[in-house]
């Protein structure tokens, strides 16, 4: 990948209001009993431990993602945008149930995805 083009992904997940810090890596998005493997996501994903020991809330995983909505050939990644009600993203292990999606419109070229699985 040349450096123009990284630092327009880079932009662009920005845009898409993705943490730039997170690292890359592979996610897969379950749509009805269809799984799609998506390389090239960048992904963040913490706990909320501090929260569970001071206010002894239920103990969760989190996820933030930006999804690129097509694959380096230019085709789509997914049929369909992301649903928040109906999909999940299986990541490291765990299934995360997705809580807010956006980027729908064709200006963005990620979905920002953000989802919660219990620990």
């Amino acid at each position: 990948m040349s450096l123009t083009t990284r630092q327009e992904r880079i932009s662009a997940m920005r845009r898409a209001g993705a943490v730039a810090s997170g690292s890359h890596g592979t996610l897969t998005v379950k749509k009805g009993d269809t799984e799609y493997a998506i390389t090239g996501c960048m992904i963040k994903a913490s706990d909320n431990a501090r929260s569970v020991e001071e206010w002894g809330a239920d103990h969760t995983r989190t996820i933030r993602a930006a999804i690129p909505k097509l694959n380096a050939n230019g085709v789509a990644t997914l049929p369909s945008a992301p649903d928040a009600d109906l999909d999940l993203i299986l990541y490291d292990g765990r299934t995360y149930q997705l809580r807010r999606v956006t980027g729908e419109d064709e200006r963005h070229a990620f979905w920002t995805v953000e989802g919660t699985a219990p620990i």
